[in-house]
């Protein structure tokens, strides 16, 4: 089998060679760039960054100032600096804005690097989240 020939590492001022486009040493730090490149063409990551996503957050974080997780029946004491979706957006995009979808957290409390949380339970996990039913979308069904 062909090997690919050597070439020099892509990181500027780097003399070392590899087949891979980046030597061992560089290879780690450029991987964390691609992610980044990946997550910036992301449609659903852009919906943070929304007028509408940046009003709804902070109406909710008003509304629920204090973290809303619940750790062996106690409720945290900390303020709530993050909006959690517990549906992840990219598996339900109409939740998006939706009250009901979402919890106020403080950081040690947000899982970061999950797609949404859609096992936690209100009472049981966390504080059930206070919005307004006009502005939310969380209306009720009009039968």
């Amino acid at each position: 089998m062909l090997q690919r020939a050597m070439r020099p590492c892509r990181q500027t001022g780097c003399p070392n060679y590899t087949r891979d486009g980046w030597c061992p040493q560089h290879q780690k730090s450029n991987s964390v760039k691609a992610y980044d490149a990946a997550r910036r063409d992301d449609e659903t990551r852009q919906l943070y960054f929304s007028t509408a996503y940046l009003k709804f957050r902070n109406f909710m974080m008003c509304r629920n100032a204090q973290c809303q997780r619940i750790e062996n029946g106690i409720r945290c004491t900390e303020f709530s600096r993050v909006l959690h979706h517990l549906i992840d957006p990219k598996l339900r995009p109409g939740l998006f804005l939706k009250a009901s979808n979402c919890v106020c957290l403080c950081f040690a409390h947000h899982p970061g690097g999950e797609a949404g949380t859609p096992t936690w339970e209100v009472g049981r996990d966390y504080v059930a989240t206070y919005g307004g039913l006009s502005m939310c979308g969380d209306e009720p069904d009009k039968k």
